[in-house]
């Protein structure tokens, strides 16, 4: 997790603590995460870490040690009495979609697999899901099952479990990078799906790493 993915996700916590901070209290915090960046967090006295100045106003202060900032579990929902397939619109910014045909009853997990499949990405990075559409959310959060301390993962929940016809949520792959793909379930039907497929596919996806991305490593 990079400072500025680190940073949206405290004043995200903040938001939802109905405490607001000034320009210049998220300033000190962007501050603060870069002091920690530099220090052995787990060679130093917990007390003496506090006497950095974590506190901003009266609602609390914020703990280094804590990435989990309060994420929503998830309830599992019952099965529906018989499968069927939703169509889901998967666009990589402007006229860069695909339509992809998907069981009700595949993982969350599996729908990640499909759309890295469908823009010839490699699955070499985490990947996150906010059902309420909103990047960073925490009432909504799906992550994949390598992001520790989170609530909820992708492959425990069900597409029927958080879908529903016309529904919009966001989908984020490599959180370096912050590949933002935003979803909406087109249609559903009342068939079997058997394998996932892309129905439809408009504009050429971009590439994953580019040159810049070869030149950078050669320098290093």
């Amino acid at each position: 997790m990079n400072d500025l993915e680190f940073a949206k996700r405290v004043r995200s916590a903040y938001k939802k603590m109905e405490s607001s901070l000034t320009d210049e209290e998220f300033l000190l915090m962007l501050e603060h995460i870069d002091t920690f960046a530099d220090m052995e967090l787990f060679d130093e006295d917990e007390d003496e870490l506090y006497e950095h100045g974590m506190r901003f106003n009266d609602k609390g202060f914020f703990d280094p040690y804590d990435y989990n900032f309060g994420s929503v579990k998830a309830e599992h929902k019952e099965a529906p009495s018989k499968e069927f397939t939703y169509v889901i619109s998967v666009s990589l910014g402007t006229g860069c979609y695909r339509h992809i045909k998907i069981s009700s009853n595949a993982l969350l997990s599996e729908l990640h697999d499909e759309i890295i499949e469908a823009f010839e990405f490699y699955d070499d990075h985490a990947h996150a899901f906010f059902m309420d559409n909103k990047m960073w959310s925490y009432e909504e959060s799906f992550y994949s099952n390598i992001v520790e301390e989170e609530e909820n993962y992708t492959d425990e929940y069900r597409l029927y479990e958080v879908l529903e016809k016309g529904k919009k949520f966001k989908y984020v792959f490599d959180f370096g990078d912050c590949w933002e793909f935003q979803c909406r379930v087109l249609k559903t039907l009342d068939e079997v799906c058997d394998v996932p497929q892309v129905v439809r596919s408009v504009g050429e996806a971009p590439e994953q790493y580019g040159m810049d991305d070869f030149d950078d490593d050669f320098d290093e």
